[in-house]
């Protein structure tokens, strides 16, 4: 409800498309928000990812293979794949199909709400930021904490300049706010988008 007042607040004007995860949680998360006049349309790609056997309470993997999953996801979390699961990088591409509606479906001087997970939220940033595996744990595991996708936390992106208010093609902007922990983490500015490039020394 804190993320939904903080909304209604800072956007006056009514978003285009509405747009969740097609699970309960999410839909009823949606619904908590309070957005007037919503009309929320579920998608299978906002879906929570799949931690495969991981997601059991009786897993069928024996304690030495469950410490093996473990340190394979310490040494490379972004390309770790649960056993029959989904790897950070797996969700990437179901987040691609999202913007991908988007940009057909929303007009480019409309605005879009998304209602979906932490981990999926993630790989929104991986893919508008072009946030490199090499990138992935500096930019968002080991993030400060106020940068961090907390429970409820909001992730705004946006093509309009905060300082100028130009519009450009592309998102240029984004910051994360996390209205129920306080104004250390809700008064975030907006921080540039920079899409990194590697020269050959690097």
């Amino acid at each position: 409800k804190a993320s939904g007042k903080w909304i209604r607040e800072n956007f006056k004007k009514p978003f285009y498309a509405h747009i969740a995860g097609e699970y309960f949680r999410s839909l009823e998360t949606a619904a908590k928000l309070g957005i007037p006049d919503a009309r929320w349309v579920p998608s299978i790609y906002l879906r929570p990812r799949d931690f495969g056997s991981l997601s059991n309470l009786d897993s069928p993997l024996s304690s030495q293979e469950y410490k093996e999953h473990m340190s394979e996801k310490a040494r490379d979390s972004f390309y770790w794949t649960p056993p029959n699961g989904e790897s950070i990088a797996h969700l990437s591409l179901r987040t691609e199909r999202v913007i991908h509606w988007i940009s057909q479906h929303v007009p480019p001087e409309e605005t879009a709400l998304i209602v979906t997970h932490k981990d999926i939220m993630e790989t929104f940033r991986i893919q508008i930021e072009k946030i490199s595996q090499l990138d992935y744990t500096k930019m968002i595991v080991q993030c400060p904490p106020e940068q961090q996708i907390h429970h409820c936390s909001i992730l705004h992106f946006t093509r309009r300049n905060p300082l100028t208010g130009e519009v450009i093609p592309t998102y240029g902007w984004m910051r994360v706010v996390t209205p129920w922990m306080g104004r250390k983490f809700t008064d975030n500015e907006f921080v540039a988008i920079v899409k990194k490039r590697y020269g050959n020394e690097e």
